[in-house]
């Protein structure tokens, strides 16, 4: 360990935006726990239920942190993380569908999407700034990751 220990770069969903899907998700349960609705409302309000439910443990769950062994992210499912020694490059691409998010490579080829959900601004912005704020995020994971890497 170099020096003293710096706070590690996280990023999350917003606290708000699980909050919102739970408390869709409710209030689709107490529709169809306390109101006498038809069926097709009823199914449709289980659907919605059901799907906020999800995002929103999704949303809990997803993070992206930079620290001093590495870089990290976790999705709903699993958590992959790359070493210091193992990264080559962080960048700013673009993928399918014409959106934009940093990817760290590893010096193998193997390469780390970070998702956009946890990295894209929250209110409409145009693509410029956006591709600008994503290279101001790979400039601190490099600036972040230069005392660790050989």
């Amino acid at each position: 360990m170099t020096g003293s220990a710096r706070a590690p770069l996280t990023w999350r969903i917003p606290a708000w935006q699980p909050a919102l899907l739970f408390l869709v998700a409710a209030g689709c349960a107490s529709a169809n726990a306390y109101v006498h609705v038809s069926v097709p409302v009823r199914v449709f309000t289980v659907a919605v239920g059901v799907v906020a439910l999800v995002m929103g443990i999704a949303a809990v769950r997803m993070y992206f942190v930079v620290d001093d062994e590495g870089v990290g992210v976790r999705r709903l499912w699993r958590e992959r993380s790359l070493d210091w020694d193992d990264i080559a490059e962080v960048s700013v691409i673009e993928r399918s569908f014409d959106t934009l998010t940093v990817r760290i490579t590893s010096r193998d080829g193997r390469y780390l999407d970070v998702p956009q959900s946890l990295l894209m601004p929250s209110r409409p912005t145009g693509k410029v700034r956006v591709r600008a704020q994503l290279g101001d995020v790979a400039r601190q994971i490099r600036a972040y990751g230069e005392p660790y890497q050989r």
